[in-house]
């Protein structure tokens, strides 16, 4: 789906440490900007071993579960001079505005922010309680789902 997206860089986590991944692509320590958007242990602790010395993650998932941090990975953090920035409901924006649910909204009424991509199921509410039971299970990709009456 990233790729399809246009994101040349794209890679399967589950597959690929992506730590190696992106010392292979690009070199160096690290990105400078990781943003973690799952929320889900395993990329939390992705991201932050991702992280460059001086830069800085956004957490933007809110975590499915507890989030545990090795001593080793918070002192490497200390060491690198990491930020942490917390993100809710677009507060944050790298762009500099401060309102990016219109910005968002304005784009897809312009035309210009295709989001269809990002559509994984469209199902009937009456199938809403099965599809949410094979998203908890995991037995297939979800992204988003719409449910209509």
């Amino acid at each position: 789906m990233a790729r399809a997206l246009g994101f040349a860089l794209a890679f399967d986590n589950r597959a690929d440490d992506p730590a190696a991944v992106i010392r292979s692509t690009i070199g160096g320590e690290g990105v400078y900007l990781a943003v973690e958007g799952a929320g889900v242990p395993q990329t939390f602790v992705q991201a932050t071993t991702c992280t460059a010395r001086g830069g800085c993650m956004v957490i933007l998932g809110n975590p499915a579960a507890d989030v545990t941090l090795p001593a080793a990975l918070i002192s490497q953090l200390m060491r690198r001079e990491v930020t942490l920035v917390g993100a809710w409901n677009s507060d944050y924006s790298a762009a500099g505005n401060d309102d990016d649910w219109r910005a968002v909204l304005g784009g897809m009424a312009a035309r210009t922010i295709d989001l269809e991509p990002l559509i994984s199921h469209r199902v009937p509410l009456r199938d809403a309680a099965d599809v949410l039971r094979r998203m908890r299970d995991g037995s297939e990709f979800f992204s988003k789902v719409l449910v209509y009456p």
